[in-house]
């Protein structure tokens, strides 16, 4: 099991009232909350990361098990509109 972060960058209205993240990643493997606590995760991604660079650093090796056989599971979670959907890519709108 790999555990992935993607922090998404604030969405219109968070971004017109002012609204800052608390959340930042500190390299592709740390991430700072509230820049006192600081966590680790098997990958960390920016909100710069587009869906290839998701694709290709943490999918491509399990769709390719998938397709030799084995079961695989790729689990999305977070609050509503944390960008789940939007990482998963359920929307043709991306830059696929």
């Amino acid at each position: 099991m790999k555990v992935v972060v993607r922090i998404r960058p604030l969405n219109n209205n968070e971004d017109l009232d002012g609204y800052q993240s608390v959340v930042k990643a500190v390299d592709n493997y740390s991430i700072n909350v509230q820049k006192d606590k600081m966590y680790r995760y098997d990958y960390v991604f920016d909100h710069h990361a587009n869906q290839h660079v998701i694709f290709d650093t943490c999918v491509k090796s399990i769709l390719e098990k998938f397709l030799g056989g084995y079961n695989c599971t790729i689990f999305a979670y977070g609050h509503t509109n944390s960008g789940k959907s939007y990482t998963i890519g359920t929307s043709y709108d991306d830059e696929f």
